[in-house]
């Protein structure tokens, strides 16, 4: 089964023309993997290697014969849900704008679809109205048109770590949360959580279960909202986060249990929207 993940990985270094090469990789989701162990180690080990050489991640979980395609149906009024957590170069922003510029999501060659925008809080001293005003600001100058802002407490849950991990955050590179990335004061909050965190002690047990907590709380959050979407757009957990490559699948699972179609992306840091004019 690594031979799998060899071609994969060789297939993308080796893609391209010169200095011109892919730097986003599509993948879908092994549905098959609870009744071949090796098919979940072979999908991480995957991932690892797509992100170790910096590329962009996308994967799709759901149903091909619902998603809207040229060769069922257009889309007509139809739905992007993002759901917005970690700020890694703004891919989940983009994937949407860009999808909604398809032929296939416009009615008579005229776009009657819209995005709504679903802002994660993953801290509990973050401020739900700033945060909303900045991010509305943010699109503004980006020139991307989003219907709605909302944002969703999460600030309980171990969604943050979960989608970029603790090491990231204590480093202050650009992994941060949507509210690390607009509250001023969120950096000097880093030092008090690394603090927070050294001091700790790890249970790998009962992190595994409140990752489990995290993502079934996600779940209810996304059922409860986003059931009418025809697609919803989020983040791709950190895979090293686990325990191990069970552990990565079923807590997708989780989080996407009974919703028909989910686009996970995991960007490569590099920022592909600017707001210069």
């Amino acid at each position: 089964q690594a031979e799998y993940s060899d071609a994969i990985c060789a297939a993308v270094v080796n893609t391209g023309l010169g200095p011109v090469s892919p730097n986003t990789v599509l993948l879908a989701w092994p549905n098959t993997w609870r009744t071949n162990g090796n098919i979940a180690y072979d999908f991480v080990s995957t991932l690892r290697g797509i992100t170790n050489m910096k590329k962009a991640v996308i994967v799709f979980k759901g149903n091909p014969q619902t998603y809207p395609s040229t060769k069922f149906d257009f889309v007509d009024n139809g739905i992007i849900d993002v759901w917005w957590i970690v700020d890694d170069g703004g891919l989940v922003l983009l994937i949407p704008y860009l999808l909604l510029m398809s032929p296939v999501w416009k009615k008579s060659g005229r776009c009657t679809s819209r995005i709504r925008l679903f802002v994660v809080l993953s801290n509990v001293m973050e401020n739900p109205d700033r945060l909303e005003i900045a991010v509305a600001r943010h699109l503004e100058r980006a020139r991307i048109k989003i219907s709605s802002v909302r944002v969703v407490d999460m600030s309980e849950t171990t969604i943050a770590n979960d989608m970029r991990g603790a090491q990231r955050r204590i480093a202050g590179d650009s992994w941060k949360t949507v509210g690390e990335t607009f509250d001023p004061d969120a950096l000097l909050r880093q030092t008090h959580d690394m603090e927070l965190q050294n001091n700790s002690n790890h249970n790998s047990s009962l992190e595994e279960e409140k990752r489990t907590i995290t993502a079934k709380a996600f779940n209810r959050e996304l059922v409860l909202n986003s059931s009418n979407a025809n697609l919803i757009v989020t983040n791709l957990p950190l895979v090293s986060v686990m325990k191990n490559s069970s552990e990565f699948l079923s807590y997708v699972d989780t989080v996407c249990d009974t919703l028909e179609n989910v686009l996970l992306v995991r960007g490569s840091g590099a920022q592909v929207i600017t707001t210069a004019a």
